[in-house]
């Protein structure tokens, strides 16, 4: 089977390695510097328990349920992976199993008809994960893009393809924040025959065009210069983001909600960390640092209001300056100021702008732009604390009873985190 994608890989344009060393002598620092590492389904999932796979740079893809589990990669949390056979169905093994597609627009589904809310997926006879959508949605901290369609069957709406994003650990307790993006989709089964045929390709032309999808999305996300926001308030908040010794950045914010900096060549931008006050690049877009470190306290904003923040790298020195515009879900990233008090909570979801905001007395957190009524609150450690149902467009929730520190707040699939005075 993986052979078969190998051809496939080569096919699209691939420069493709293949390498299976035994468990104790993966070459990290290869695995590293590769664009993309692909963990193929013929795989033996006992070697592929090292918590060193958590810390591999490049973005990780697997066809393989049996490596995400959670005595394995610990992308998901179950121990379970279960396998359609021949010996115990009499279905043809032409039968097309359906995926439920969960976010129509996500690039993954980039090209595929999914007018009906569902594609053809794969015959008959597979493995899968046994994790359905409501305990994906319950647990998992991954963006959940596609379920099998199966009314009565016993894989009805489980797992087929996956997402998780980068530092964001994997489930509540996994202990896995991946260095980069992680990516599931699922692939293959022992048709339980003698003698056996094992691990087929079973793809349709829409989960092939999935899988190359994915394949273009993991390899074109630079998350190098991804923005994170901490110490939020109503007139400003601190930004931060990795560095790289090979170049400079220069940083530009906008009280905006889209686009970019215009940004040209040969150009000093002067910085000022005031909003308003430093070199513009574009409309509405002001420097607010130039240099080689890692953060920049911004001032001068608006409650309340969002901005647009935009970290570039850049080579050459002074006048000579060659700028690296890397666009990118986690660069730019969107983030609100606080509400009245400069102790307010807010934090914004840089793909679907979920915003988090407390009321003046700490009390009450306002949830906005979320489309899921159930929300979660967890420890730092991953302990639950609190599961709510809320309603409506701004969701209250009463956080008067929690002790003073950091927590975690999961809605829609994503982690966002608050601190409580």
């Amino acid at each position: 089977m993986d052979s078969t994608v190998l051809t496939e890989l080569v096919g699209h344009g691939y420069d493709v390695s293949v390498t299976y060393p035994t468990a104790s002598s993966f070459n990290w620092a290869r695995l590293d510097s590769a664009d993309l590492v692909i963990i193929g389904r013929i795989s033996a999932s006992g070697d592929f328990v090292s918590t060193n796979w958590a810390a591999v740079k490049a973005p990780v893809f697997t066809f393989s349920s049996w490596v995400i589990r959670n005595n394995r990669l610990k992308f998901i949390n179950s121990g379970t992976t279960n396998r359609l056979t021949t010996k115990t169905s009499t279905v043809s093994k032409d039968t097309i199993i359906k995926a439920n597609v969960s976010f129509p627009t996500d690039p993954i589904f980039e090209g595929v008809n999914v007018a009906s809310g569902q594609i053809d997926f794969m015959k008959w006879f597979f493995d899968y994960i046994d994790v359905d959508s409501t305990a994906f949605a319950n647990g998992n901290n991954g963006k959940l893009l596609a379920t099998a369609y199966g009314p009565g069957r016993v894989f009805e709406n489980r797992v087929l393809a996956a997402r998780w994003s980068p530092e964001i650990e994997t489930y509540s307790g996994s202990g896995n924040f991946p260095a980069n993006f992680r990516s599931f989709i699922q692939m293959g089964a022992d048709d339980g025959a003698l003698p056996p045929v094992r691990n087929f390709v079973q793809y349709t032309p829409e989960s092939y065009q999935m899988i190359f999808n994915e394949l273009a999305y993991l390899t074109s996300v630079d998350i190098r210069q991804k923005v994170k926001f901490s110490n939020v308030g109503a007139t400003g908040f601190d930004v931060s983001w990795s560095n790289d010794a090979a170049a400079s950045k220069a940083v530009f914010i906008s009280a905006s909600t889209t686009g970019n900096p215009e940004l040209i060549n040969n150009t000093t931008y002067t910085a000022n960390s005031a909003f308003g006050s430093g070199d513009l690049a574009g409309t509405g877009w002001y420097c607010v640092y130039n240099g080689t470190g890692t953060s920049v306290a911004v001032t001068g904003l608006t409650k309340n209001t969002e901005y647009r923040v935009m970290v570039v790298e850049y080579l050459g020195s002074a006048a000579s300056e060659d700028y690296q515009v890397v666009y990118a879900p986690l660069n730019p990233g969107n983030q609100f100021s606080a509400d009245d008090n400069s102790n307010a909570l807010i934090t914004a979801n840089n793909r679907t702008k979920i915003v988090v905001y407390s009321n003046s007395a700490q009390d009450v957190l306002t949830v906005s732009n979320a489309a899921s009524s159930l929300v979660e609150i967890v420890t730092i450690q991953g302990k639950l604390l609190k599961t709510i149902k809320v309603s409506g467009d701004n969701k209250q929730i009463n956080i008067s009873t929690l002790a003073s520190g950091m927590y975690l707040l999961r809605v829609d699939g994503q982690v966002l985190k608050f601190l409580k005075k």
